[in-house]
């Protein structure tokens, strides 16, 4: 079995740091075969002077962003993604990112980033609430965006059909 790294951050609150509210600068190679996760919900990052949350996925693996609140953050954006990991799958679910952070979502990586619902209300110089300068795919569906532009971005994939499977899914379900 390959070593496992996991890392869960629920319900902490980052205010007022002089640089990222979070950050996470992952590393290492793919011969190593780390099994990582990481898992950040619930999460409040609230007037930082860069990023809310900064996550550099330069590491193979699975990183979750959920139902995390961001408000006030005054750098480039609210939430910003790297890396060169193409093995990396990022998922952004149901976060709520006010106005005025900049982007809600930067990307420069290679992996895969799913978003899905939540509402990015920041924008960019642009207009548009994610930058996408990746050679990576940003799938989004089911989002509330304070742009029209997301919709017609070319560099982002919707997968309106798998939500729709997903929520046919879930509601076949018996609780």
């Amino acid at each position: 079995d390959p070593p496992r790294v996991r890392l869960g951050l629920f319900g902490v609150q980052s205010k007022r740091n002089a640089d990222h509210g979070m950050g996470f600068d992952l590393r290492y190679t793919a011969d190593q075969n780390v099994d990582m996760r990481i898992r950040l919900e619930h999460c409040l990052l609230s007037e930082n002077r860069k990023s809310g949350i900064y996550l550099d996925a330069d590491a193979i693996g699975d990183y979750s962003v959920s139902h995390c609140v961001f408000e006030r953050n005054t750098g480039d954006s609210a939430l910003k993604i790297s890396g060169d990991a193409t093995g990396a799958l990022i998922h952004v679910r149901e976060c709520r990112v006010s106005p005025q952070q900049g982007y809600s979502l930067y990307y420069r990586g290679a992996g895969l980033v799913n978003i899905l619902g939540g509402n990015l209300a920041s924008t960019g110089p642009d207009g548009n609430s994610i930058l996408n300068e990746s050679r990576g795919t940003v799938s989004v569906t089911q989002l509330l965006a304070a742009d029209s532009g997301s919709a017609t971005n070319p560099s982002l994939m919707h997968w309106e059909k798998r939500s729709e499977e997903h929520t046919s899914e879930l509601q076949s379900r018996q609780y």
